[in-house]
């Protein structure tokens, strides 16, 4: 069985074959064109950009490190006075009050770290937003959100 050809089908096939290859020419260009930007791009920052990071880097960590230090020694500096002034508080109120009301005030902190904690706490589930973030909704965010319930 022979099936016969229309001779303006290959000459439409032939069209088709010619654009086809035009395009994927130019795409391929396109694609060349930008690697060759980037290949350029990245050779200018190796050349302009790198040599002063490379000489200022060594000055930019002994600063860093410098501020870490600082940073350090004023929050040290910062729990040692408050440490002090608790320890100076506690003594005074044994001294005036006994042991009943240091303890009575110790379980009055307690509560109220408890409570600033959970003013900070995350909300137990988020508003669904478009497009999810893949949490089940309505489920609970952290651990303790059952416990609370």
């Amino acid at each position: 069985m022979v099936i016969a050809e229309a001779p303006w089908l290959h000459t439409l096939g032939q069209i088709a074959g010619v654009i086809l290859v035009i395009e994927l020419s130019l795409a391929l260009i396109v694609t060349v064109a930008l690697m060759a930007g980037l290949a350029i791009g990245a050779r200018w920052l190796h050349i302009h950009a790198i040599p002063p990071l490379r000489e200022y880097l060594p000055r930019a960590q002994q600063a860093m490190s410098v501020t870490e230090q600082g940073s350090d020694r004023l929050v040290k500096g910062v729990a040692e006075f408050y440490g002090r002034r608790q320890a100076v508080e506690t003594g005074l109120r044994v001294l005036l009050f006994g042991k009943g009301d240091v303890e009575r005030v110790r379980e009055e902190q307690e509560i109220y770290a408890e409570e600033a904690l959970q003013r900070i706490r995350p909300p137990d589930t988020l508003p669904e937003e478009p497009g999810g973030n893949g949490a089940a909704e309505g489920a609970p965010l952290n651990e303790h959100a059952d416990a609370e319930a």
